[in-house]
């Protein structure tokens, strides 16, 4: 990867296959290159369409497809270079969150769901009913808010002590 040129995608949009590519004669470096990605799908998920795409091939790899594994890994490369770039955003939690008041229409129970972000990375979300029924949105909002600030001490108290 040293030579890669960093791109800013990691695969080209309806890249062709032809009948002709030639298959792999060992399939194994490319088996072991699809499942590292697939380990880096936990923390990446903007890569996990790519990869679970090429490991539909893992059984008969072509060229074509080692070509896509080499393109993934140039994205990665440039994304590398931006998190360097930006360690101190990694630091840094952010939330989103949003009630809907009686958003069940058989129990009048109101949803809510939260995002919470650690640098870019999502770390945690939720979408679910409240346990109790709200009398107002407000009310709702506030509810949710509570349950938010509940999941993010707990996050801001663990993150602290393992950095």
């Amino acid at each position: 990867m040293v030579n890669y040129k960093p791109i800013g995608t990691p695969l080209k949009a309806q890249t062709k296959f032809s009948s002709n590519d030639t298959h792999l004669d060992d399939p194994s470096h490319f088996q072991k290159l699809v499942g590292s990605l697939l380990y880096l799908t936990l923390t990446r998920p903007d890569l996990t369409y790519n990869v679970i795409f090429l490991s539909q091939f893992m059984h008969a790899p072509t060229v074509t497809h080692l070509k896509m594994i080499r393109r993934i890994s140039q994205f990665l490369k440039g994304i590398l270079k931006l998190v360097c770039n930006s360690l101190l955003a990694l630091h840094l939690i952010f939330c989103f969150l949003n009630a809907d008041c009686a958003g069940c229409l058989t129990t009048r129970r109101s949803t809510i769901g939260y995002c919470i972000f650690f640098g870019n990375n999502l770390i945690s979300w939720c979408a679910k009913k409240q346990h109790t029924i709200s009398c107002s949105s407000t009310e709702a909002e506030y509810r949710a808010m509570a349950n938010t600030i509940v999941k993010l001490t707990w996050l801001d108290t663990h993150t602290h002590t393992h950095l």
